[in-house]
């Protein structure tokens, strides 16, 4: 089965929605985190326009996506950030063995990472994580033993970085993956 995680419940329903015929996937309304609570999700929205993949608990993180560099002809006074109430959990508290973790949370990696930490040490599933800062987010994975391939023409490569995202290999763990799929 496939366990999605969605803090923004207009996002949730949408995919709960879309994937209400499939008994293999599930979609929880709430944000991984290192503790459980409930805390701001910040949405940029530009011109109107919700831009929810930039959505991030951090409002810094959340503003700093959309400018000038990133977005042509880009008017400051143009975005607003919108704050939302979320509920977020700790992975750990949520008794999943998971096979593939992929963690995309717009600069809280390795928060994600701590509140997952034992989910970690005892199931050792491949990580899949943006590469936003990977040295400093990776940093407890790297304590656990994982290291960092790059996916590059169909092929593993160990102790390298992907262009945009990595996938973190437990050495007791790379049967999760064909043996021919390293290079």
């Amino acid at each position: 089965p496939i366990v999605a995680f969605e803090p923004n419940l207009v996002l949730a329903d949408a995919l709960k929605h879309r994937f209400r015929a499939d008994p293999a996937v599930r979609i929880e309304n709430t944000g991984l985190g290192r503790e459980t609570g409930a805390f701001d999700l910040y949405v940029p929205y530009y011109k109107g326009v919700p831009f929810d993949g930039l959505a991030s608990f951090r409002e810094q993180e959340a503003a700093q996506w959309l400018n000038a560099d990133r977005l042509a002809g880009f008017d400051p006074a143009r975005q607003t950030i919108r704050k939302f109430r979320c509920e977020v959990r700790p992975l750990d508290a949520l008794s999943l063995a998971p096979g593939l973790i992929k963690i995309d949370v717009q600069g809280l990696e390795p928060d994600v990472i701590a509140g997952a930490r034992a989910t970690l040490a005892r199931f050792r599933p491949p990580v899949l994580m943006e590469n936003n800062r990977p040295e400093q987010d990776a940093a407890e994975l790297f304590n656990l033993g994982y290291q960092p391939h790059a996916y590059r023409d169909g092929r593993l490569f160990g102790g390298q970085f992907g262009s945009l995202n990595t996938f973190y290999v437990h050495p007791e763990a790379r049967a999760a993956f064909e043996p021919s799929l390293y290079a």
